[in-house]
């Protein structure tokens, strides 16, 4: 009974199709917009940030954003990667959400201390989410099972490189441009592409100009101005 039905990306498209067997006439791909928290972008914020980042010293900060499905996220992959890489390269992994007791075991067992190797903040506001962003150095994200990824864009209006799975990357990120897309579960390419990434200052600083300029194309006015653009293409077809 529905004129239109919005969705993410062209796989989440294709899922409501096979689903719901709606007509692909009535389908239209818009992506999410980028919300980069302007209204926590004062003085004091930015003190934050650089308080934040001195507790870290010489580390490299991995940012991973779980929410409540570190399974489909991926974050065991991330957690084996990190192992390997943390023994040549010093560095911090933070991992948003809420891990099972599944992940706590995994996390004592490949012997990472928690609060220093691994620090654990929980379900975040947005706000803390924000610092996260502009403290960390690359952003992470592995899925194995993904929608269209917010964090990935949202991240990337701070400048910072992204390393994904295809899943999370679609359809943001160009493997080589904004950052590296990776198979998960190849777990010592996974490590190589963070070091190459964490040590290589010019292709580090190519990336996070690349990163920037496509989060603007993500801004809710351009998504919004598009999308009203169309609502008054068909409806006047329809009319």
């Amino acid at each position: 009974y529905v004129d239109m039905i919005i969705v993410p990306h062209d796989m989440a498209a294709q899922e409501f199709q096979k689903i719901y067997h709606v007509n692909e006439k009535k389908i239209l791909v818009s992506p999410y917009g980028q919300d980069v928290y302007d209204s926590f972008h004062d003085e004091k914020f930015f003190r934050e940030v650089e308080d934040f980042r001195s507790k870290f010293m010489e580390k490299k900060i991995i940012l991973f954003v779980g929410g409540s499905g570190w399974s489909r996220k991926g974050a065991r992959c991330i957690l084996y990667a990190f192992g390997k890489l943390s023994k040549n390269l010093p560095a911090t992994l933070i991992m948003t959400g809420k891990p099972t007791e599944q992940y706590l075991n995994l996390i004592r067992k490949l012997g990472f201390k928690v609060g220093e190797d691994v620090i654990l903040p929980g379900l975040v506001d947005d706000r803390t989410l924000a610092l996260l962003y502009a403290s960390c150095d690359v952003f992470t994200l592995p899925s194995l099972h993904e929608g269209f990824s917010q964090p990935v864009i949202e991240v990337m209006a701070y400048g910072k490189p992204v390393i994904v799975s295809p899943l999370a990357a679609y359809p943001t990120v160009k493997d080589g441009g904004e950052g590296f897309i990776i198979n998960p579960e190849d777990i010592d390419s996974y490590v190589y592409t963070l070091q190459k990434i964490l040590t290589d200052k010019e292709l580090y600083m190519a990336m996070s100009k690349k990163a920037k300029l496509k989060a603007q194309k993500y801004s809710w006015n351009t998504i919004g101005s598009n999308l009203f653009e169309i609502f008054c293409q068909r409806f006047q077809k329809k009319n």
